[in-house]
């Protein structure tokens, strides 16, 4: 099936949504080679993307939304985002990512969302990400499979810099375990959702600058 159509403005190409393409790899300088430098959105939703090469997103400076929803990605590359300076939404939820990677996101001094929902989460490295300073909502629902997230450990989110977090969404992820200071650092937070997992006690001392909504069992 091929659906694609893009928004053409004074001569610049700023919208490319490609929804349901068979598009398997996004090679090196996949859009910097065909002269996409000024896309705004890129939206490549339900693609059928297994692999993206390390550099298939270099020259998308002013790129500010990038859409990777319902694919079939395994692995992102640290520093796959590098170039993408000025992008505030990254989507991917609805893949079969294991893991987010040390260095994944660095030094995007703009974005806003990160959502990784209903993909097979099992480690999110501490250094994921990197003077991501601007991030408020991180959204990892229905991380589920094979008790993927069981256990939050101490400084969870601040050992990963997100201390602006607004929103953190954990909803369906079998969580079981959550220390104490799983938390701590998140004195801005605004939601914290943690629906629909397998939590049994939470610690009288956990951190009191986060408020724990009520939690739920599947």
């Amino acid at each position: 099936m091929c659906n694609i159509w893009t928004w053409i403005l004074e001569d610049f190409w700023y919208e490319i949504s490609a929804q349901s393409n068979n598009i398997p790899h996004l090679p090196a300088d996949a859009f910097r080679s065909t002269g996409l430098v000024n896309l705004h959105n890129l939206l490549l939703k339900d693609c059928n993307i297994t692999d993206i090469d390390p550099d298939a997103f270099s020259g998308l400076g002013i790129l500010i939304e990038l859409d990777l929803t319902k694919n079939r990605i395994h692995t992102l590359h640290p520093g796959i985002f590098r170039d993408l300076i000025r992008v505030r939404y990254i989507y991917l939820n609805h893949n079969l990512l294991l893991k987010l990677e040390a260095g994944l996101f660095t030094n995007l001094i703009y974005l806003q969302t990160v959502e990784v929902s209903h993909c097979q989460l099992s480690h999110i490295s501490p250094n994921t990400f990197i003077n991501v300073t601007t991030l408020a909502t991180l959204k990892l629902e229905g991380n589920r499979e094979s008790n993927n997230i069981p256990h939050l450990p101490a400084d969870a989110f601040r050992s990963t810099g997100l201390v602006n977090l607004h929103n953190l969404l954990l909803k369906d992820c079998n969580i079981t375990d959550i220390d104490p200071d799983a938390f701590s650092g998140l004195g801005i937070l605004i939601e914290l959702d943690l629906t629909k997992n397998r939590i049994h006690t939470l610690h009288p001392d956990s951190p009191n600058d986060t408020t724990l909504p009520s939690t739920s069992s599947p």
